[in-house]
């Protein structure tokens, strides 16, 4: 067999037989080998190198040698060894040569580089024995040919180092147990995760991590690894300071050679900061649901598309619409374009910046409602308007009231606002029952005096004059006051005034209707309190959050999608779901849209995106269904960029995927084992080296299997390595085979 289909043990035992050889034939004869015939002849046939040389120069060289080198046997004896000899070696071999010269002890196996005739550096691993040539000391070497098996030593040496620090700078925490749910192995980031250190996790179970909460569905999920199953999961860990530490968890059952359950190897994902946020956005939207739900008036949004994008309130059912059929639409196609112009307008003006206030009315079978509206413009960060917020307010009564009031004391005694009158001066001449209640002052107390002391307004004169021509030129008037209770606390009023004629048609004076809006005011400064905080929440995010109606349209994302698609928010909200996913994931898509409708709540899953240079972006999707009253509007996303996280994952499978081609295809016997459990895991070569079934060679420790003579040896080094005091260990040992013959073997041994 050539030698590069060898093991290294079987060459290695080569060498010894050869070593063996040698010494029965100089014990046999005293004269030197060269001359010897029975040496000669075996040299002269020998599969492996043999060679004798006496510093510098070659004096035998055996055919083999002329093979491994490229030279003649004539070329060999007229060169000078050491320029055969790597220069990275040539100092170690000539140290060796000057010990065994001076009388010391050296190693007889040496593995070094050689420079054959074609140029190429060769390993040869050689056995030499010191001997008497000619009178004088020289040196026989039987060497073979090493360069295959060093070459794929260093291979695998590359590709675990390569696998080692993949594993410890992954940016996912990775945990690995045994059959106990014991933990065997943490990386760094795992621990930072945890707020351990690395030594302080390992030897812990999986349930010194969780509470008592956690406690069965852990065990319920180790139950599934146990079947086999792999299962992806959000899953509340305990960090060591006692906080909650929100993870994505993927797992991958391990089991040994004989198909019994091993352990297990998870990734994890720290997720803690989603967590909290999607639970911060759920609350400010039921907050903000809770007070516009709570409010008489109406509170509704339009986008830059004079869109309707949302709608709380009672005035659908005054229209007869289905909250479906207003959303998205604008106000001409609600109520026609001559009715809806008014709406268009507002929204125009309020879209340029401006605040606007105005007044409508629209009609159905139960008669002519009138409303007021004002309209605000909701800025991004950059002060750009990106749509409008707007508050409507059923004024029926009050309009119907414009036509016929009259002063009747006892039916505006019955209205639950105050109602005062004052004449041309402002001096009061009329204040309800209402009245007395909501500014603290008695009818006895007021009647007479002038209005402005008795319900004090944070007013300018410049304003207080505007009000006043306004009212004298036949218009009612409307604005918002903060005033004074008669014990000084503040509060905010609505206040509409309008003059008051006599029967001839001559203003005499003003009455006023106001109502107390504190609370309403307070619920409109949180509500734009907790939109602020929900805007800053998703626009400082590190994710894409998005929104897409139920025919995959975008209809908001937030400033992160610049970063990783290339898209501008205006050219990302023009695009649809079939336009951004790419075409092999659209299907799983539409199959998480049917599933949130068909009430699935969790739906986390990858998929691709196309940004808009083309490029792939592998992303993390987490979906909620969007509900109005109960009916589904649309898709709320988060979508995280894991594509370098992907990236390694596939990285760290290939180079796991060639170690283990490696180790089980190697040439050279391989096995993975410990002290007190025994084998672990074995290739194919070791149970053909030792004659075993690999099933077999699982239920054996490494003590049975070592010649007896070889086990102290063995046992002090796996202490060496298990107190740290060694990284592992190389020696020549031998095993006891199934058959009971010894094997001898070359054996390297590492943590």
């Amino acid at each position: 067999m050539d030698d590069k289909h060898k093991t290294k043990a079987q060459l290695l035992g080569e060498l010894e037989e050869l070593r063996r050889r040698v010494a029965q034939m100089d014990k046999a004869e005293e004269s030197q080998p060269n001359h010897h015939p029975p040496f000669l002849a075996w040299a002269e046939t020998a599969a492996s190198t043999i060679f004798i040389f006496q510093d510098p120069a070659f004096r035998y060289t055996n055919p083999a040698m002329s093979q491994l080198t490229g030279y003649t046997r004539e070329e060999l004896l007229a060169t000078n060894i050491w320029s055969l000899i790597h220069p990275e070696f040539r100092e170690l071999i000539r140290e060796r040569v000057s010990a065994w010269q001076r009388g010391e002890p050296v190693p007889t196996r040496s593995e070094f580089k050689i420079l054959p005739k074609s140029g190429e550096t060769r390993w040869i691993n050689a056995d030499s024995t010191f001997i008497e040539f000619d009178g004088g000391p020289a040196a026989l070497t039987i060497a073979f040919d090493s360069t295959e098996h060093k070459l794929a030593e260093e291979a695998l040496c590359e590709s675990e180092e390569r696998y080692r620090n993949i594993v410890e700078t992954a940016q996912e925490g990775i945990w690995m147990v045994d059959e106990e749910a014991t933990t065997t192995y943490v990386n760094h980031h795992l621990a930072e995760m945890f707020g351990y250190t690395r030594d302080a996790m390992l030897g812990r179970s999986v349930f010194d991590f969780v509470d008592d909460a956690a406690r069965k569905e852990t065990r319920s999920l180790l139950e599934r690894g146990r079947q086999g199953i792999k299962w992806r999961h959000d899953f509340r860990f305990l960090r060591k300071d006692g906080s909650d530490l929100w993870t994505i968890v993927s797992t991958t059952p391990l089991f040994d050679g004989g198909g019994r359950f091993a352990g297990g190897l998870a990734m994890l994902v720290d997720v803690t900061e989603r967590h909290w946020a999607e639970a911060a956005l759920r609350e400010s939207e039921e907050r903000f649901r809770t007070l516009v739900n709570s409010m008489d008036d109406i509170v509704f949004t339009v986008d830059r598309e004079r869109r309707y994008s949302g709608a709380f309130g009672r005035w659908l059912e005054m229209f007869g619409l289905e909250r479906e059929a207003f959303v998205g639409r604008t106000a001409s196609e609600i109520l026609g374009a001559e009715a809806g112009r008014v709406h268009d307008e507002a929204n125009e003006r309020g879209l340029s910046g401006e605040q606007v206030v105005y007044e409508w009315s629209s009609a159905n079978a139960q008669g002519t409602f009138y409303f007021q509206t004002c309209l605000s413009p909701i800025r991004d960060r950059s002060g750009e308007v990106t749509g409008l917020v707007g508050v409507g307010r059923d004024i029926t009564e009050r309009k119907r009231a414009d036509k016929s009031i009259r002063f009747q004391a006892n039916l505006l005694d019955e209205v639950e606002q105050a109602v005062v009158a004052t004449d041309l001066d402002g001096n009061i001449t009329y204040w309800n029952r209402f009245a007395e209640e909501l500014y603290g002052w008695s009818a006895a107390e007021a009647l007479g005096r002038y209005v402005v002391e008795v319900t004090p307004a944070q007013t300018t004169r410049g304003q207080a004059s505007e009000i006043v021509r306004h009212l004298r030129e036949g218009n009612r008037w409307s604005g918002e006051f903060l005033v004074q209770h008669k014990d000084h606390t503040p509060f905010t009023i609505m206040l509409t005034d309008w003059p008051l004629y006599d029967d001839k048609g001559t203003m005499v004076g003003i009455v006023g209707i106001s109502s107390d809006i504190t609370e309403r005011k307070r619920a409109e400064d949180a509500l734009r309190a907790s939109e602020e905080r929900y805007r800053d929440l998703v626009e400082n995010a590190r994710d894409i959050i998005y929104s897409y109606d139920l025919k995959g349209n975008y209809t908001s994302v937030n400033k992160v999608v610049e970063q990783i698609t290339g898209y501008t928010r205006e050219e990302a909200l023009k695009l649809s779901l079939e336009q951004s996913v790419a075409p092999e994931y659209l299907e799983t898509a539409r199959q998480m849209i049917a599933a949130k409708l068909a009430g699935q709540k969790e739906t986390v899953y990858d998929l691709e995106i196309i940004a808009k240079d083309g490029r792939r972006i592998t992303v993390e999707i987490n979906t909620r269904l969007v509900l109005q009253d109960g009916v589904p509007l649309g898709i709320q996303g988060i979508a995280r960029d894991v594509t370098e996280r992907k990236r390694a994952e596939e990285a760290l499978r290939q180079s796991e995927e060639r170690f283990r081609r490696y180790f089980e295809l190697g040439l050279i016997g391989m096995a993975i084992t410990s002290p007190a459990r025994g084998f672990i895991e074995v290739n194919d070569k070791m149970c053909e080296i030792l004659g075993y079934e690999r099933a077999e060679l699982l239920q054996l420790t490494w003590e049975e299997l070592t010649h007896p003579d070889d086990l102290a040896a063995d046992l002090a080094n796996f202490e060496r390595i298990l107190a740290a005091e060694s990284d592992g260990y190389s020696r020549d040992k031998r095993f006891i085979s199934k058959d009971g013959g010894v094997i001898p073997a070359a054996i390297s041994v590492s943590c």
